[in-house]
């Protein structure tokens, strides 16, 4: 294949052929796959990429309480329509979510003891704040009996956040490959690790590829970086400006580092991994 400003030719035994995009935008690779030229792996490569997103979400929409500036399905780049997606994965009388057990869920939410999807009752929540047809109610094992259930809109928002990533890792709606902002966004450093670490299990079941950024140290310490599914890689800028991705490797000496007691957020943190601004 060649391309140019003047347009892209297919080359076959040093005879080339015109090929017109649809537009001066339309890559070759999808070309190729309109003409039957591409291989299987490259169709499935495209096809991937074409369902990328970038999910960042933000509590009010999280809480039903604000609209979505992208509200696909199942949910929302946002967080909107969390509650239906939720609801897809909760079997409560199998005591699992998706598929994992609900017992693990709870040790990342250890304040709620039930979680269920219902339509909005004004004995919880007040008919003066706006709510979708459904939300999120959990039970709260500390209350009293008589006042111990909460909507999304009282809940912490850290505990919606879990919802959130957990349910993009495992609903089968959602796209194969995509990435989510901030991982870390309104978690307490201690869950945010907990959440990366189960994750990071869940991964290789899950059948999607996903990118993560944080700013949060103890996120590191969630990762197994001695599994090839799960990577780190340090975000710079060269002295041009030039943006600069690295892998960070599990090298013998990062594993002798490790099993003396260093951990990756200190290593970060003191500068070892690169990625840290020079104030």
């Amino acid at each position: 294949m060649s391309r140019s400003p003047r347009g892209a030719n297919i080359w076959t035994q040093g005879k080339a052929k015109s090929l017109k995009l649809q537009d001066s935008y339309a890559g070759i690779a999808r070309a190729l796959s309109s003409l039957g030229l591409a291989l299987p792996t490259v169709d499935r490569f495209v096809s991937t990429l074409a369902g990328f997103v970038i999910y960042d979400p933000q509590t009010a929409v999280l809480r039903g309480t604000q609209s979505d500036a992208v509200p696909v399905d199942p949910i929302g780049l946002g967080g909107s329509r969390l509650a239906e997606a939720v609801s897809a994965l909760l079997v409560p009388e199998e005591g699992r979510f998706g598929p994992m057990p609900l017992d693990e869920l709870f040790t990342l939410i250890s304040w709620a003891k039930s979680i269920d999807v219902s339509e909005p009752s004004p004995d919880i929540l007040s008919p003066s704040i706006a709510s979708l047809r459904y939300m999120i109610r959990f039970t709260d094992r500390f209350m009293r009996s008589d006042r111990n259930l909460l909507s999304a809109y009282d809940a912490s928002e850290g505990a919606l956040y879990v919802l959130f990533a957990l349910t993009l890792l495992f609903h089968p709606k959602v796209p194969r490959f995509f990435a989510i902002e901030n991982i870390d966004h309104a978690l307490h450093p201690r869950l945010a690790r907990a959440l990366i670490g189960k994750m990071g299990e869940q991964i290789r079941s899950s059948g999607r590829q996903i990118l993560l950024t944080t700013h949060n140290p103890l996120v590191l310490d969630g990762l197994d970086l001695a599994d090839e599914a799960i990577r780190l890689f340090t975000v710079d800028r060269t002295t041009d400006g030039h943006t600069l991705v690295s892998r960070v490797e599990y090298t013998e000496a990062l594993a002798k580092a490790r099993q003396s007691g260093a951990t990756l957020s200190e290593m970060w943190t003191s500068g070892l991994l690169g990625a840290v601004p020079e104030l």
